[in-house]
Formats: structure tokens, sequence, C-alpha cells
């Protein structure tokens, strides 16, 4: 699933499903559509960490040394954070049961009295997707993914010190007083 040129990732989330033929994922995209593919979630994960050249490994030790548990979220670029929410029991060992979503789709999550799903997350996209973690854990988790996006984040190097900014600021009032 390529990056957009834009530079937006069109991945919205991606959740372990089952399949006719055995585990699958299911997938949304920032459009909307959903689609499923063969391969389980850790398999989707493994190859959406190698398309943007992310060692899972190393980001999972600097989540640890943050003080994180459980599974790590992906940073996968700036402002593109995948955080783990659960989303189905898992039918035997070593089933995957944690989706992925991406941190600046959620809308709002809420409190949900179906039995079978403790809360629901409301996508930006008009997605809403039922999970089994609840609310209290998903805005930790949430919490956690700015965290762990703010500790990790590697700063520009742009010229952006105030006198700069001012300067070219004052460069473009210039030109338009001049187009006046």
């Amino acid at each position: 699933m390529p990056a957009t040129r834009k530079g937006i990732h069109p991945l919205v989330y991606f959740q372990p499903v089952y399949l006719p033929q055995g585990d699958g994922t299911e997938f949304a995209a920032v459009s909307g559509s959903v689609h499923r593919d063969a391969r389980n979630a850790r398999s989707f994960r493994k190859s959406l960490c190698r398309e943007f050249a992310l060692d899972y490994t190393a980001l999972r030790r600097k989540y640890r040394e943050q003080g994180g548990t459980g599974l790590t979220p992906l940073l996968l670029a700036p402002e593109y954070v995948l955080i783990p929410i659960k989303t189905r029991p898992a039918r035997c060992g070593g089933d995957p049961c944690y989706g992925f979503f991406n941190l600046n789709m959620v809308n709002f999550v809420e409190k949900r009295t179906d039995a079978r799903f403790r809360s629901v997350l409301s996508l930006k996209n008009g997605l809403t997707v039922p999970v089994l973690s609840s609310v209290k854990t998903i805005k930790m988790m949430m919490l956690m993914g700015y965290s762990l996006e703010q500790a990790l984040r590697i700063p520009r190097r742009e010229n952006n010190s105030v006198s700069e900014m001012l300067i070219r600021f004052l460069r473009i009032l210039e030109k338009e007083k001049e187009r006046e």
C-alpha cells in the first residue's frame, strides 16, 4: 500500500479477521473503503514496517524506555502513528487480537453497552469500529502514541529561527506594498 504523492498514507486501520481460508486482515482507507487481505495481521504489520523502513525492535525498545507496556504503537512517519487496540477475542493461544488505528484519524471513543464489545471508535472518515478495549485503555494508548511521537520526533533542519521568520515576513509585506 504505497503512500500518496502528498505524503498522506491512505491507511486508517488494520485489524485481524477470520476469513474462510484462515486468519486474514481487514484494512480501511481514508476514503472509507474497507478491504480484506489474506495475510494475517502480524505479516501485514511486518510488511507495513518494511514499507516505511521501520525498525520495530528498536521502536519497541524506545517504547519500553518511555514506560510503555503491551504492543508498541507504530510510528511510521511524522504525524502517522498507528496505535494498537484489542478488536477481537483470541480463539486459541497466539491468535492475533489487536488492530492498529491511525491516531490522527480517531474522531472520538465512546463506551458501548453491548455485551460483546466495550467501546466503539468513531473515525474521521465516517467509519465506526466496535472494539474490545475499554475507553480508558484506548485513551491511555492514544496518550502513549502521542508521547512516543514527541519523544522520537526528529527536528527538521530548516531555518526556522524567530529572526529569520520575521525577516521573511517583512520581505513578503514589502512585496505586497510594491504591488499596491
